[in-house]
């Protein structure tokens, strides 16, 4: 299994193809750059100042990339740097990317029939009659859709319990809907994702 190297040096973007054989140890020189390679790992990204190497196992699948320019407001770009750092990005590519599948997620979420997962929290009085009894009743009834549940005792009164559930929107919502009906759960809230976009 040999692997592919592709270095951008100088703006300019090389590609070469090692075979295990010729890799010394766990180090090779690619234009004078001296980095660690992971053979078993099959694209690992390694820079030193401005100089950058992908490297890839012979086969693997490189994700197309597609650069466009975005006229926006001095002001608001501004805002936006200050954000990016006080969040952590790197830089503004990775965090448009993530903003950008956040809304793709968000709409996608808004379509009852698409795929996608739940977390649903639900803080109740234990002491309520009947509730825990018709809580476990509700999800076994939909027990295809809850992948795993977490039971929390918060004080002499009240319970916490997250459930974990898989299938489609509406199914989700349903089932919480159901759960948050019930008398005695004090709060409930649902968070939604999608995978199609991630």
């Amino acid at each position: 299994m040999g692997i592919f190297a592709f270095c951008f040096l100088n703006g300019f973007l090389r590609l070469r193809f090692f075979q295990p054989s010729y890799i010394p140890s766990s180090h090779f020189t690619c234009s004078s750059l001296q980095l660690c390679v992971d053979v078993g790992i099959h694209k690992k990204r390694l820079a030193s100042k401005n100089k950058k190497c992908y490297f890839y196992k012979k086969g693997a699948t490189m994700k197309k990339l597609t650069r466009f320019g975005v006229s926006i407001d001095t002001e608001l770009i501004n805002r936006f740097d200050r954000w990016i750092e006080s969040t952590g990005y790197r830089n503004r590519s990775e965090a448009f990317r993530d903003l950008i599948r956040a809304r793709l997620v968000e709409e996608n979420i808004q379509n009852p029939s698409a795929s996608g997962f739940g977390v649903f929290t639900i803080v109740y009085d234990h002491h309520k009659r009947e509730l825990e009894e018709k809580l476990t009743d509700v999800q076994h009834h939909h027990h295809k859709l809850i992948i795993a549940t977490t039971h929390v005792h918060i004080d002499h009164d009240n319970c916490l319990e997250v459930i974990l559930l898989k299938g489609t929107i509406g199914e989700i919502q349903n089932i919480t809907k159901s759960l948050s009906s019930l008398k005695g759960v004090k709060h409930s809230k649902l968070t939604l994702t999608s995978p199609e976009h991630l």
